[in-house]
């Protein structure tokens, strides 16, 4: 199973266990781990990001922009696979205190859920 992660436009830059934050031009992103959501693989596919001469001027800046943030993230995957893992751990073991739970989604029964629905 695997869990994409929600990015997000954010103005103040706090650090938090359910969020990682990316570099970017001239604004902040944030990868938010709260949002994280179970997905088949068979419901995953590869992107195109690469820039091509019949894209638009948005297609381009989009293309652009998840191109540095991919590179980004692939060059912190340790710390954000490390980040993730204590977050899922603490949420699905019952450890994590009423704000983070209130905060994150419920991933044992949003796993529960995709089951159901692949069988």
């Amino acid at each position: 199973m695997n869990y994409p992660i929600c990015g997000d436009l954010c103005r103040r830059k706090r650090r938090t266990l359910s969020r990682f934050w990316l570099a970017s031009d001239s604004e902040n992103r944030t990868l938010n781990f709260n949002n994280m959501i179970p997905v088949h693989e068979k419901f995953i596919y590869l992107l195109n990001i690469k820039v091509s001469p019949s894209d638009n001027a948005g297609t381009a800046y989009y293309k652009k922009m998840s191109a540095k943030q991919l590179s980004y993230c692939q060059r912190n995957q340790d710390a954000i696979i490390r980040k993730v893992n204590k977050l899922y751990e603490m949420i699905t073991s019952g450890k994590a205190n009423h704000l983070l739970k209130r905060r994150c989604c419920d991933f044992t029964r949003l796993e529960a859920v995709l089951q159901k629905k692949m069988q």
